[in-house]
């Protein structure tokens, strides 16, 4: 859904999970075959992830 903005409260270390999960997701998004539509939880891919923290969800053009 677009909006104005987005605010992300975090240390160091959970801004680089959440870099490395934007950089994975491109990747896995350049690679398919039919990339248009697919999306990524950032809880599903993140270790650290903890059940108070809000989902991220990316989604390709």
């Amino acid at each position: 859904m677009p909006c104005s903005d987005v605010t992300i409260h975090a240390d160091p270390a959970t801004l680089r999970a959440i870099a490395r999960f934007l950089l994975a997701s491109a990747d896995e998004f350049d690679q398919a075959q039919e990339p248009a539509g697919m999306h990524a939880h950032l809880q599903d891919q993140w270790a650290g992830w903890q059940d108070d923290f809000p989902d991220l969800v990316v989604v390709s053009a």
